[in-house]
């Protein structure tokens, strides 16, 4: 009598998805980073008069180091830092005429 290995078959380690080796972290900012982009472009003609003009002038560096995260293999921490000095650079450019 043939066993339960032999009647289903198996496949190879090499064959089988090792979802372990996928990088949840960087699939998620990606997917973050496009729907708080979406939702930056919708909701900002409602509320971008509401905000303070510094606000609306940092707000945009955020869906662009989640969606840098997740397209690069950089450490997080070299993408915090460069995204920290595009919100600065926007803040200079509000304030510095």
């Amino acid at each position: 009598m043939p066993s339960k290995r032999e009647l289903i078959g198996s496949t190879p380690p090499s064959e089988e998805l090792d979802l372990s080796a996928v990088q949840w972290d960087r699939i998620t900012a990606f997917v973050g980073g496009i729907v708080a982009l979406v939702g930056l472009l919708y909701l900002y003609p409602n509320i971008g008069s509401q905000l303070p003009v510094w606000a609306s002038q940092t707000l945009p560096a955020i869906p662009v180091g989640l969606i840098w995260y997740g397209l690069t293999s950089w450490r997080w921490q070299t993408v915090l830092k460069a995204t920290a000095g595009i919100a600065a650079g926007g803040l200079l450019a509000v304030y510095i005429p």
